[in-house]
């Protein structure tokens, strides 16, 4: 369980961030609380060894299929049910690879989409969606890719490796974090 505490236009936030469910089977985040008096500046959070997925799905099955599979290959999973958990965790982490389902309550994927966009013009979020023929909507609201449900999991994997690897490096070169060239991903 890791500590968090973040400044943001609304004021300051304080959460922790769970990697075995903290709210319900599959979730891994506990939600956020307002800090009334946060000091002078948040508590320092080292970055992960590994790289950061943050995996946005309302399906509790979805979620935890994915986060052992990320899991097992050496990634820090984050996990959010709803499209406001995703926004809190993406504005409170720093994530590497966001995959973003498109109906989820709350907020739906294609607010999210939109909102990481403005925080982070360079984000690597993969669109999941069972919704056939989205890639081109979900490209232009600045996906970097669309995988269509049921995933094939060696080739998402494959995805999210070069995407993390690549925002990794940009980091390390220039501190931007800066996208890789990525072509569309098979359905």
């Amino acid at each position: 369980m890791t500590l968090v505490m973040v400044g943001s236009a609304g004021g300051w936030f304080e959460g922790l961030v769970s990697n075995y469910g903290a709210n319900e089977p599959g979730s891994r985040l506990m939600k956020p609380r307002r800090l009334e008096q946060p000091g002078d500046a948040p508590l320092p959070v080292a970055d992960p060894p590994h790289p950061v997925v943050l995996v946005a799905d309302d399906d509790a099955s979805v979620r935890e299929s994915l986060g052992n599979l990320l899991e097992s290959e050496h990634y820090e999973v984050l996990c959010a049910a709803t499209g406001e958990e995703a926004l809190a965790l993406y504005e409170m982490v720093r994530v590497d690879v966001v995959l973003l389902d498109l109906n989820m309550p709350v907020k739906n994927g294609w607010e999210v989409l939109r909102r990481i966009g403005q925080i982070d013009p360079r984000a690597m979020v993969i669109v999941i969606t069972a919704r056939p023929g989205q890639l081109e909507r979900a490209r232009a609201c600045g996906a970097v890719t669309l995988m269509e449900k049921p995933l094939d999991f060696p080739i998402l994997l494959s995805a999210i490796a070069r995407l993390s690897a690549g925002r990794q490096h940009a980091r390390q070169v220039d501190g931007t974090g800066s996208p890789p060239q990525f072509h569309s991903a098979p359905a």
